[in-house]
């Protein structure tokens, strides 16, 4: 025992404890630790709220396509007294989807302008009334028999995202330690991530992707957007925006100091005035001077790239296709051209239908609610290649009486 208590107590022991203790790696992992504290962690599951709703308006417009459809079809019968062709409806389809990516651009542009005028938190705060705008345009959209509400919606909803883009990595860069900055900064994508997950499983049809529920899961933005209002004023401002911008370092250490959880701030401080000084000295580059200047070609080419590997991935198509349930109960029939309605047990006749409406060059595919025992063929406009009354009315005449079980005269009347 008294050896043992020797060697545990030798001066090489102690030392070489010692040393695995305050190794350069061990000190730098506590330091990080106690650089990681519970308000700087809300202030960024805060900001990434942002992120997540960028993520579910991309991902929420793929799962109602044939409700939306639908939709567009019963305001033009509203409006006009005629139903929407194929080729219109499939346009407001395309204005609607695609309108979301000109508001981003355009809300893209905005952050840098937006975010020195009135600070990071502030203007998340403030984007978040474009997600309540947007929301209840398309919300409402139904009520007021309006496609164009929807298409002004998702035209807010794109300004908004594009503003958000840009804001969150910002803040979320600012608030963070800088041996962490990288690591956090990947939160961003992850809330990204997670909202398109969200939104592909709010669409189902057994939760709101159904026709009476769909302009709420489109309006459903509205809930994160005002979640985030609320828990905004409690997150602090960038020290770096209080600092740099401002020129209010007071500000700037009371924010790191709730963010760290520590008195010792000076460093974070320093390293911000010397990247000041060194933006200070930076001359200014313009759009042109940055694609011809040979320093910032090849960084400009790698970034270029990598966006251009992830547009041609194909991710942003998986995002908006109409999903397959979409197409599974798809029957074909000829393009209604006349009133009427034929009632059969089993569907006979369809195979006629088929026929003639592929002689005539005008199949189209309808849902097979549509088409149960009774089929219903609702007035649409007559045009080039369609059948006409006299195809149909030949069609009726031809179904047999035993298979009908009603009166060839009398479905030839209705």
């Amino acid at each position: 025992m008294a050896m043992s208590s020797k060697v545990t107590d030798s001066p090489v022991t102690m030392a070489m404890s010692s040393k695995v203790t305050d190794s350069p790696v061990t000190m730098a992992m506590s330091s990080i630790e106690k650089q990681v504290t519970g308000y700087l962690l809300f202030s960024l599951c805060t900001a990434v709220i942002g992120s997540l709703q960028f993520g579910y308006n991309t991902g929420v417009i793929n799962a109602p396509e044939q409700k939306l459809r639908s939709f567009f079809n019963d305001t033009w019968v509203e409006r006009y007294g005629t139903p929407i062709s194929p080729g219109v409806c499939t346009i407001v389809w395309s204005v609607s989807v695609a309108i979301f990516s000109v508001g981003g651009m355009v809300g893209s542009f905005s952050v840098g302008v937006m975010a020195n005028r009135f600070g990071r938190r502030r203007s998340m705060f403030l984007v978040n009334f474009l997600a309540v705008i947007g929301g209840l345009l398309m919300g409402f959209s139904t009520l007021c028999s309006s496609h164009e509400m929807l298409i002004a919606g998702r035209l807010v909803i794109g300004l908004f995202c594009g503003l958000f883009t840009g804001l969150t990595p910002m803040y979320v860069g600012e608030v963070s330690p800088t041996p962490l900055r990288g690591a956090f900064g990947t939160l961003h994508q992850l809330g990204v991530v997670v909202g398109i997950l969200i939104a592909q499983v709010f669409g189902l049809e057994s939760l709101l992707g159904s026709a009476r529920l769909w302009p709420l899961l489109l309006a459903l933005t509205v809930a994160p957007a005002l979640l985030q209002c609320v828990l905004l004023p409690f997150c602090p401002e960038s020290p770096r925006y209080l600092l740099i911008n401002l020129q209010q370092e007071e500000e700037a250490r009371k924010a790191l100091v709730r963010l760290r959880g520590t008195e010792n701030v000076s460093k974070d401080l320093r390293e911000m005035k010397e990247e000041s000084a060194k933006m200070a000295l930076e001359r200014k580059v313009t759009i042109l001077e940055l694609f011809r200047s040979p320093a910032y070609r090849q960084p400009l080419l790698i970034a270029v790239m990598l966006q251009l590997s992830q547009q041609l991935s194909g991710i942003n198509a998986s995002h908006t296709r109409p999903s397959s349930s979409s197409y599974s109960n798809l029957q074909w029939l000829p393009p209604p051209s006349t009133h009427g309605q034929i009632t059969t047990k089993n569907n006979p006749g369809m195979a006629e239908i088929k026929e003639i409406a592929e002689e005539e060059d005008g199949i189209i595919p309808i849902p097979n609610s549509v088409q149960t025992n009774a089929i219903r063929v609702e007035p649409l406009a007559i045009s080039p290649g369609s059948v006409t009354k006299e195809i149909s009315e030949e069609i009726i005449e031809e179904i047999p009486e035993e298979d009908t079980g009603a009166n060839p005269e009398r479905t030839k009347d209705q």
